[in-house]
């Protein structure tokens, strides 16, 4: 192997050392110039509603009669409210089978108070944010 060829290899290994560490969870929106990779099963999750949205689909999953439920809309009765959201990357498409565990690290906020602007602002966000990188 010649020595430009390691090199290039060993760059390569780094970036995608770089790449992996940027996969954990994180709160609020990302910081200006942040980069969050599109993954087939990267969501925003909601502990205070447990909501799930799939920013790469589209979906919310949450729960409702005592199963889940995917949809593109929420019922009105769901506050979303940016301020209690975390980043999650999961290996699955089902969000819900991990919900205990997940509850259990992201426990819903005690002075939780959505309101309806804070909603109406979130879900435009989501659904925008969507859009977008379905292009």
């Amino acid at each position: 192997m010649s020595k430009a060829s390691y090199l290039k290899a060993a760059a390569m290994g780094l970036l995608s050392l770089g790449a992996a560490a940027c996969y954990g969870p994180v709160y609020g929106p990302a910081p200006h110039g942040t980069v969050v990779y599109d993954q087939p099963w990267g969501y925003y999750y909601y502990p205070s509603v447990r909501v799930y949205f799939q920013y790469s689909t589209g979906y919310y999953y949450y729960p409702s009669g005592g199963s889940w439920v995917r949809s593109r809309i929420l019922p009105p009765t769901i506050r979303l409210d940016p301020r209690d959201r975390v980043q999650l990357h999961l290996d699955s498409d089902r969000p819900y089978l991990k919900s205990p565990q997940i509850i259990r690290k992201y426990p819903p906020r005690q002075d939780y108070r959505p309101t309806p602007d804070r909603d109406r602002k979130e879900r435009n966000h989501l659904q925008k944010w969507y859009q977008e990188r379905r292009r």
